[in-house]
């Protein structure tokens, strides 16, 4: 059955906000927006959701992996295949399948080495989230 992309967001917020993330929905920063972030008191996790274009969610995510700590993509199960998961592991990317319950079809990876930058931008969403009471993990 096809839904629209934000059953497939909330699906993912949902299921992060019942494992104890704090989330927020389509967040704009800069000429960006960001369909999911999710914050554990520690990392900031970017989500790009979509219904069928995994290429696109890829760009998009790797977007994000400059400006949090990880990133993914969450997509219909049944639109995740041996080449999104080859193409998100050389990006360092997560997927998410989301099935009747969003799973997690692989670990995430964190970046190496964050750069200032990234520090600089993570501040500045981890604010606009009104997460802003947390320092600097780095």
């Amino acid at each position: 059955m096809n839904y629209p992309e934000v059953f497939y967001q909330r699906a993912v917020l949902t299921h992060l906000s019942l494992r104890g993330f704090s989330v927020r929905e389509e967040v704009a920063y800069g000429r960006k927006r960001f369909d999911a972030l999710a914050y554990d008191g520690i990392y900031l996790l970017g989500i790009e959701v979509k219904c069928r274009d995994w290429k696109r969610a890829i760009r998009q995510a790797r977007y994000q992996k400059l400006c949090c700590d990880m990133a993914a993509v969450a997509l219909p199960a049944g639109k995740v295949s041996e080449e999104l998961l080859k193409e998100a592991s050389i990006f360092g990317l997560g997927v998410i399948a989301i099935g009747d319950a969003p799973t997690w079809s692989l670990e995430w990876k964190l970046a190496a080495h964050p750069s200032p930058a990234v520090e600089a931008h993570r501040s500045r969403i981890l604010a606009i989230g009104g997460w802003c009471d947390v320092k600097p993990k780095y």
